[in-house]
């Protein structure tokens, strides 16, 4: 490459750049000054404190973000370890409540006898020829039974709470 054609590209470089840098700065300018758009109020000195305000803003985010990015920078170690406890308790919870459920679902034996009897909501299969689907009489027995049963568990249920609070209010009295 000759100097002439090396002397072009930078004479072409410096007059690229200096155009972008005008047009950089008449755009900041009129951002800042507002004069972007003509159909704005009169000026009374509101553009110079809508620019300290914009400037102070800008400045303050920007230290909001250096100091986040410090922080996370320097106590990295931390956020990770953080993060793994997090973890780690949600873990703990999933099995917890696994374990409740499954706790739940075997209960005592005196649990057991006042449970109501539930049945499978799945389809049944004949496995004997004499097997048959139970009759709406007796399926309406079963959902009676069932309420029945579940009206008992209520009041008793009810009749317990009842006899607590009487002896609440018994022993307030004294």
């Amino acid at each position: 490459m000759s100097d002439l054609e090396r002397l072009a590209d930078e004479a072409a470089t410096k007059a690229a750049l200096s155009v972008g840098r005008d047009a950089a700065k008449r755009a900041v300018h009129q951002l800042l000054d507002g004069d972007a758009s003509a159909s704005e109020a009169p000026k009374s000195g509101a553009p110079k404190a809508r620019r300290w305000k914009l400037l102070a803003g800008v400045l303050l985010g920007l230290c909001l973000f250096v100091g986040v990015v410090g922080m996370v920078l320097n106590y990295w170690v931390w956020f990770l370890g953080a993060g793994v406890l997090g973890f780690a308790g949600l873990y703990g919870w999933w099995k917890l409540r696994a374990r409740l459920g499954a706790a739940k679902l075997s209960a005592p034996p005196e649990a057991k006898a006042t449970a109501l009897p539930t049945r499978s909501r799945g389809v049944r299969v004949a496995t004997d020829p004499e097997t048959t689907a139970p009759t709406p009489a007796e399926r309406r027995a079963e959902v009676e039974a069932r309420a029945r049963a579940l009206a008992e568990a209520r009041a008793t249920e009810e009749q317990q709470v009842e006899d607590e609070l009487a002896a609440l209010k018994a022993r307030i009295k004294k």
